[in-house]
């Protein structure tokens, strides 16, 4: 008789022996018990990069990892790509400093609009080359705005022709200039190309009247 043994508790109840005992050896068995793993719960990280010219996603990034954990991730090289493109940020509303994983969906946005670029006499375009230097896919300078392209000379000349005249000719020139804005990102005119009298704002010059010769 080994004497009262809490299997459960493995408590083993006291028991009176003498000389005439043997050695008593009792073996409790354990069964480990199941262990529930505490849930870990996930968060996500959501971020829109937003062209707010023409109020379109131009794309989203999602992440996802355990609540608590730092979020490894930066906007900065998709910024990069599309400043490239033409675009100019306008808003990075991702934080600065560390972000972590929280239970649920943090949803954060980065905002761009479109560059452009002036086209005048003293800032061509170069036709047939990318508008942006690092997108050499993109959008192009159109025909008609390189410097040449963007300066114009009208000329009068009034000769006098006649016998025994020597009258020299009157000569006159107006010139016009060509200032215009191309959006970087379509390549598409904002401000359509306009013509001007150089050093002015009229999109028309005058000839003064010149009298001619009195006769003798």
């Amino acid at each position: 008789d080994l004497g009262d043994i809490d299997s459960t508790t493995g408590t083993v109840a006291s028991k009176t022996i003498n000389h005439a005992n043997g050695n008593i050896v009792i073996t409790i068995n354990y069964a480990k018990k199941p262990v529930t793993p505490t849930p870990v719960e996930k968060g996500t990280v959501i971020v829109n990069y937003v062209d707010k010219t023409t109020g379109n996603t131009l794309e989203t990034t999602t992440s996802t990892g355990n609540e608590g954990s730092n979020v490894n991730y930066s906007t900065k090289d998709t910024i990069t790509k599309y400043t490239n493109r033409g675009y100019k940020l306008s808003h990075d509303g991702y934080p600065t400093g560390n972000v972590t994983y929280t239970n649920g969906a943090q949803t954060y946005t980065v905002e761009f609009v479109h560059d452009t670029v002036p086209v005048t006499p003293t800032d061509p375009g170069k036709p047939g080359q990318p508008i942006n230097p690092n997108d050499p896919n993109g959008p192009k300078y159109p025909d008609g705005t390189g410097q040449t392209d963007l300066t114009k000379t009208v000329t009068r000349t009034i000769n006098y022709v006649g016998d025994g005249l020597n009258i020299p000719a009157s000569h006159t020139e107006i010139e016009f200039t060509g200032n215009g804005v191309l959006d970087k990102v379509t390549g598409q005119w904002t401000t359509p190309l306009t013509w001007t009298v150089k050093g002015g704002d009229s999109d028309s010059g005058n000839f003064e009247q010149v009298d001619g010769p009195k006769a003798d």
